[in-house]
């Protein structure tokens, strides 16, 4: 405003100075500014000149302190960025881009077949790759390439075992060889069986079934200076076995000392339940010492826990016939016969007795 106050002034003195010429009212004085009428043409494009001058000075004056305080608005700034450039880009097929999308994605869930490489694509945006200037999310990132035969993901295949071969220890070859000599027992074959026993006890020189069947086998063979050392070894090696205990009370009585066997048996006699046979070899033991009622006692034990076996009630018959109960050892040769487990020699022997005890009648 100060600018115009002093341009009035201004005029008012140039007024003055060429006397009291009309001035009359024109379309400047409108917008506040007096032009003598003498000096028009020129003075016309001073006042246009001018005035532009004030216009401009009394909007920087108005706006400025405006704009300073105004906020930043972020339209503003979208309009005072320069426009992005366009890159021309060809046309893209969208289901060619998701088969891409999909074959990416299965090849990162699939496990490689073998080897697996890892490529870094390129990390601009916009970048040509396998001939197409697109760049998916997935080029982005490494990407894991299978080198060899890709397998489904759907379908996982399980990892391939190496087979090792384990030798096997000596104790199962061992058992291998007591097998075998089972076998050839079952078949009579005895010649066989020693051979595949001495195999497992060089094996395994522990092994209890190779040490008891070997042991027997000999004394059946009647090889019985052999038998002795392996009876020996055996129960040196398993002090408590019950059947080595009663190989060795058979090698004694072979020797004469049935004395002898009846009190190592005595001495070592387990339970009815664990070996009945140490209990029945006793009672026979007894029987040919003539101590007739501790036979009888020990055949009644073992019928009580095992009845029907023929063998024994063929014992308990000849025991109680020799302490004169001739009806009771009756009953027994019956059951006896009955049992159907006598041998040939074992039934003759109890259809004789049964002959004498009813004086030729035979059931």
């Amino acid at each position: 405003m100060s600018v115009i106050n002093s341009m009035l002034r201004d005029l008012e003195q140039r007024k003055g100075r060429e006397g009291s010429a009309p001035i009359e009212p024109s379309e400047d004085l409108i917008r506040g500014v007096v032009v003598p009428k003498g000096r028009w043409g020129d003075s016309r494009r001073a006042i246009f000149r001018g005035t532009a001058v004030v216009v401009v000075l009394v909007a920087l004056w108005i706006l400025v302190p405006r704009m300073v305080d105004m906020p930043l608005d972020s339209g503003i700034i979208e309009q005072m960025a320069p426009p992005a450039q366009v890159v021309d880009r060809p046309s893209v097929d969208q289901s060619a881009v998701d088969k891409e999308d999909s074959a990416l994605a299965e090849t990162e869930v699939a496990e490689p077949a073998t080897e697996t490489v890892e490529l870094h694509p390129l990390s601009d945006s916009v970048g040509a790759i396998s001939g197409q200037a697109v760049v998916l999310m997935h080029d982005l990132l490494p990407i894991k390439v299978a080198v060899g035969e890709r397998q489904s993901a759907s379908t996982p295949q399980p990892p391939a075992v190496q087979k090792v071969e384990v030798m096997p220890t000596s104790d199962e070859l061992a058992e291998q060889a007591y097998a075998e000599a089972v076998r050839a027992l079952r078949d009579g074959n005895k010649v066989a069986a020693e051979e595949a026993l001495t195999n497992a006890l060089d094996l395994a020189s522990d092994h209890r079934g190779a040490l008891e069947a070997l042991s027997a086998l000999l004394i059946s063979l009647g090889r019985y200076d052999e038998a002795r050392p392996m009876v020996d070894y055996g129960l040196a090696t398993l002090p408590n076995n019950a059947l080595l205990l009663q190989l060795r009370a058979r090698l004694l009585m072979h020797d004469g000392k049935i004395d002898d066997a009846i009190q190592m048996l005595e001495g070592n006699l387990p339970a009815v339940g664990v070996s009945p046979e140490s209990h029945a070899l006793l009672a026979a033991m007894y029987q040919k010492q003539k101590q007739y009622q501790r036979s009888a006692q020990l055949y009644g034990q073992l019928l009580r826990v095992y009845p029907s076996n023929g063998v024994w009630e063929m014992g308990l018959g000849i025991a109680l016939e020799s302490m004169g109960k001739r009806e009771e050892a009756l009953s027994h040769y019956k059951k006896a016969i009955k049992s159907g487990r006598l041998k040939a020699a074992a039934l003759s022997f109890v259809r004789d007795k049964l002959q004498g005890v009813q004086g030729g009648g035979v059931p």
